[in-house]
């Protein structure tokens, strides 16, 4: 295998639930909600009932199997321990099962490392004692039913990627992963003990943080993460160079690069990639932002979540399918975006991704109408406009289909992209959204002697207590991240109007009578005036960290350019900037770009570059490249690297993958209200 190529990639994170699939025929198979979510976007619940299963369930305590199903399998996305053995227990107990099979994405060695603070992390162990003993319980569980000779295994499969579309993959079970800012960095600092590493080559050592130092908790979610990573390299069978940009990526950079299995993984094989981990708190501005220009990105936004997903969301179909039309069919679930086993929805969705808006709704307009006249359907086009698609033209194709139940279950898959684009495009918040992107660029507008963007974002609060409520208190923070993530310290080199807006905003939590979630979250459940304030003075820390993200890059430390009487103000991605050097045909110096793969071949070449024109590594120097935001990352982001690659003419292989595909809502959620220190 020369490269990882889109077909690749989607086989490695198949590979798994395929393995899986050889032990299901006969069996109730009980998945958890990241392993749900990994198989709803490979091959869903069908591939499972293709492969021989009876029933596929959710893994928690309040299910069981029925008297008649006598075997079981359990995928499990977390150490088989703890909680997961107790649900594990209550369910084998609760049933009359014969046989059970616990699949985990976590080895052996992790279990071993974690459970028992023994062996060495990620290294080959034999006997595999905890899985055995497990296996040993499970049997005692079954005895509890008078089972004669029960069987039982546990098993390892590291099920880590969902693919989205080409050259984009998710990793559901880390979806709440988040880097540190440095008002993280610098507690876990004030509590360590351990010395400051003096080979970091981080300009700013005084926050440098080792793996050792982080609060337990996160420690694991970070090994468990790691292992995954390495086990889909395994799967893509690459042996990767690792570079990191940022506190947190370089964290993890460096414990996958130390990993025992993946330095034996990387001698078995030839072919070569580069990972590039990204920390997404050094570009807040794009995910906060509205100006995203992909229809991917208006979906995710206006829809709501899939219940129990973190990616998909809920498609009504009920004006498809219910009563009054031909068909008179009950709606018993929603419709999603997530087909991966039809190839025309799936190249749809792809488009949605990485094409523009126009771009989008054109080639959604060709797919319906190549499929209404294939169904030999009155297909009407008089009045219609070449390039002139809108939510009207594709509701049109649906009603087509609607009048005709066989192939509206014949092109199922089509139409709930269709109706997707439909209810996206005529919801009020999509208007509503075209609102606040005009609030982002008159942020961006002015000079020295106009109001700064804290001002302005202070009137607009002012206007919304005195009755001209244009955006909600969430959309506000978030706009603060925006400004704050954009113009770094400018947002706050005024005391007296960053203690205005602190006021403002304190005033308006007390007097809003209906406080959000994400606001709850923030100022606690009983709302006081001390717990309010404690709140704002956090959110302000963690703003002013925000803007401090990129001090320590020497390259990148802006992406934001001040408007001129030529040029309008402009923001400009860290994720372009990235790949426009590393894809540089000058290849200039990857100044912030730390490679963490540096092991006897890269000293040997450091050496001889005392004496030879030998060039440093660079993520470019190998066919696949793997650009993954830890974070998050929008749809937007993924296109704007796709161009800025072409743009260069590299024939490489580019591969975006995050933790999450991020809303403007998400990025409050993460980088504010959640505590990344002391994760669940």
């Amino acid at each position: 295998m020369a490269s990882s190529s889109p077909r690749e990639l989607k086989s490695a994170a198949t590979f798994p639930w395929e393995s899986i699939c050889h032990h299901v025929n006969k069996a109730v198979v009980f998945l958890d909600a990241p392993a749900a979510e990994c198989l709803h976007w490979v091959g869903g619940m069908q591939m499972m009932l293709k492969a021989g299963a009876l029933n596929v369930k959710e893994f928690s305590s309040f299910e069981n199997g029925s008297v008649e199903e006598k075997k079981a399998v359990f995928v499990v996305s977390d150490l088989l321990a703890n909680t997961s053995e107790e649900v594990l227990q209550d369910i084998v107990t609760g049933s009359h099962f014969r046989q059970c099979i616990a699949v985990t994405t976590l080895p052996h060695s992790l279990h071993l490392h974690l459970l028992e603070h023994g062996g060495v992390e990620g290294a080959n162990t034999s006997g595999e004692k905890i899985f055995r003993q497990l296996e040993g319980r499970m049997k005692r569980w079954m005895k509890v039913r008078q089972v004669q000779n029960p069987e039982a295994q546990v098993l390892h499969m590291p099920m880590f990627a969902a693919t989205i579309c080409n050259n984009l993959f998710l990793t559901p079970q880390h979806s709440s992963l988040f880097p540190l800012l440095d008002i993280e960095l610098a507690q876990v600092k004030a509590q360590s003990k351990v010395q400051v590493d003096t080979q970091s080559t981080d300009s700013s050592t005084n926050l440098y943080v080792g793996l050792n130092m982080l609060p337990e908790e996160l420690q694991t979610k970070i090994k468990v993460f790691v292992s995954g990573l390495s086990g889909f390299c395994e799967h893509l069978r690459v042996s990767e160079d690792v570079y990191a940009v940022g506190h947190t990526s370089r964290i993890i950079a460096t414990e996958l690069a130390n990993l025992p299995s993946a330095r034996a993984r990387r001698k078995a094989t030839q072919n070569r990639a580069s990972i590039l981990l990204l920390d997404r708190t050094l570009d807040l501005a794009g995910p906060a932002g509205h100006n995203r220009d992909t229809l991917a990105d208006k979906i995710l936004s206006v829809l709501p979540r899939l219940q129990g997903h973190s990616t998909d969301v809920t498609v009504n179909m009920a004006s498809l399918c219910s009563n009054g039309s031909r068909h008179n069919a009950e709606v018993v679930v929603p419709g999603c975006i997530a087909h991966p086993c039809d190839h025309t929805a799936q190249a749809v969705l792809n488009t949605f991704v990485i094409q523009k808006h126009k771009e989008s709704l054109m080639e959604l307009n060709r797919q319906l109408v190549d499929v209404i006249s294939r169904e030999n359907l009155p297909l009407n086009l008089a009045g219609s406009k070449m390039g002139r698609i809108n939510a009207d033209t594709v509701q049109k194709h649906l009603q087509l289909l609607k009048d005709h139940p066989k192939s509206l279950w014949k092109n199922a898959a089509l139409a709930q992209l269709a109706m997707a684009t439909v209810q996206t495009l005529t919801h009020p918040q999509t208007s509503h959204w075209d609102s606040i992107l005009s609030t982002e660029k008159l942020l961006l507008m002015g000079d020295e002697s106009g109001p700064s963007a804290i001002n302005k974002i202070t009137q607009l609060v002012q206007r919304n207590q005195s009755g001209e409520r244009s955006h909600s208190l969430d959309e506000v923070i978030v706009l603060l991240i925006y400004a704050f993530s954009l113009m770094g310290d400018e947002c706050s080199h005024n005391g007296s109007e960053v203690r205005k807006i602190q006021e403002c905003l304190m005033d308006a939590i007390l007097a809003d009578e209906k406080p959000s979630q994400l606001i709850t979250a923030l100022v606690g459940e009983e709302k006081t005036e001390a717990s309010v304030n404690h709140g704002v003075k956090k959110l302000f820390q963690k703003l002013q960290s925000i803007g401090k993200a990129r001090d320590n890059l020497q390259r990148y430390k802006s992406i934001f350019t001040m408007g001129s009487d030529v040029h309008p103000a402009s923001y400009n991605s860290i994720l372009k900037q990235l790949v426009d050097v590393i894809f540089d045909p000058a290849k200039p110096e990857l100044v912030d770009i730390e490679n963490k793969s540096a092991g006897l071949r890269d000293l040997i070449k450091t050496g001889f570059r005392l004496f030879m024109n030998v060039s440093k590594p660079r993520p470019s120097d190998h066919p696949l490249v793997i650009i993954f935001v830890v974070g998050g990352v929008t749809p937007s982001e993924v296109r704007l690297v796709k161009e800025a690659v072409a743009a260069k003419s590299s024939t490489t292989q580019v591969v975006v993958g995050s933790t999450c595909l991020l809303r403007p809502e998400d990025v409050l959620r993460l980088a504010i209200c959640q505590d990344n220190l002391h994760p669940e």
